[in-house]
């Protein structure tokens, strides 16, 4: 298990601070807070603009006759995505393309209505939804072809929690997980998330329902999934113990909340000291993250669409 959490970098925040030991200055809890904002504020969109792809993940939506619009990733950052593609039967993504709401109408108008007019494909977003359009009343013969519909976006990192607030796998089986103590607040029916104990820190699963709670074991309702491991991480959903970021970026991201803490706190100095020091953290930062592979360049190539044109 990685030694670093949360716990961790609010002790190395008290320190660059000075915090005394016997001073409530600020209490964990709104560290915590901070930590959470600052990773959610600056850290997450700092890596999110080299284009390395760090927080992108897939997830498939098996396409349904006659159904139009299907809800983007309720954890994808800003609700929006990074990619979108039909997948066929042989897993080849093709490429969907995206329409502003206006091309979905029929051409010609009431009068010059004619359905033998060429007629845009693709996809356009409406709220929370991806609303597909394939210029025909039904969908059936996309789906027959092209069964799934592929979502690849960025993952929000999990928000942060104190160590207490969670737990770590010692064993699995089945729909259960035995760990070394069960936090007081879960119950039946609350979600977990488990987190991997290695860096990055991915989530193995999202959301598992707790069936029933005995003693040190947890029964879900669900089977746990084989890449669980033991030492993995056991937090509430949605949250972690440890930051879901390079472990790199810790430095950095204490030093941010530090920063923003001597400002609350009204101290000139150190929020002058404090901030140099951030300048020239930021900076090695990104020196060291871009470009992401630094052997090879990002080539870019042609690829086949859906029919032989936009228009059909």
């Amino acid at each position: 298990m990685y030694p670093i959490s949360v716990d961790t970098l609010i002790e190395d925040i008290k320190v660059t601070c000075s915090f005394p030991n016997s001073a409530a200055l600020m209490s964990d809890d709104e560290i915590v807070r901070r930590l959470t904002l600052t990773q959610t504020t600056e850290l997450v969109p700092l890596i999110n603009s080299l284009r390395a792809e760090y927080f992108v993940v897939v997830t498939d939506v098996a396409l349904v006759a006659n159904t139009f619009e299907y809800e983007l990733p309720f954890r994808s950052v800003g609700c929006k995505l990074r990619d979108i593609s039909l997948i066929d039967h042989n897993g080849n993504e093709i490429y969907l393309p995206q329409l502003d709401p206006s091309q979905i109408k029929m051409p010609g108008g009431i009068r010059g209505y004619s359905t033998l007019l060429p007629t845009p494909y693709g996809y356009f977003f409406q709220y929370n939804k991806v609303k597909l359009f394939f210029g025909t009343p039904d969908n059936n013969s996309i789906v027959s072809s092209f069964p799934t519909l592929r979502f690849k976006y960025y993952r929000q990192p999990n928000m942060l929690l104190l160590n207490s607030s969670g737990t770590t796998v010692t064993t699995i089986s089945g729909t259960q997980i035995t760990v070394p103590a069960v936090p007081t607040t879960w119950v039946a029916g609350t979600k977990i998330d488990i987190i991997s104990s290695d860096p990055i820190f991915v989530s193995r699963v999202d959301d598992l329902e707790i069936d029933s709670i005995s003693m040190n074991t947890i029964t879900f309702t669900t089977t746990v999934p084989t890449t669980v491991v033991a030492d993995d991480l056991v937090c509430p959903a949605r949250f972690t113990t440890t930051p879901q970021l390079p472990v790199e970026c810790f430095t950095l991201l204490t030093q941010l909340v530090a920063v923003d803490i001597f400002s609350i706190l009204g101290d000139v100095p150190g929020h002058q000291t404090a901030s140099i020091e951030l300048k020239s953290m930021r900076e090695a930062f990104l020196s060291e993250f871009s470009p992401r592979n630094e052997g090879t360049s990002i080539k870019i190539n042609s690829y086949n669409t859906l029919f032989d044109s936009f228009w059909y």
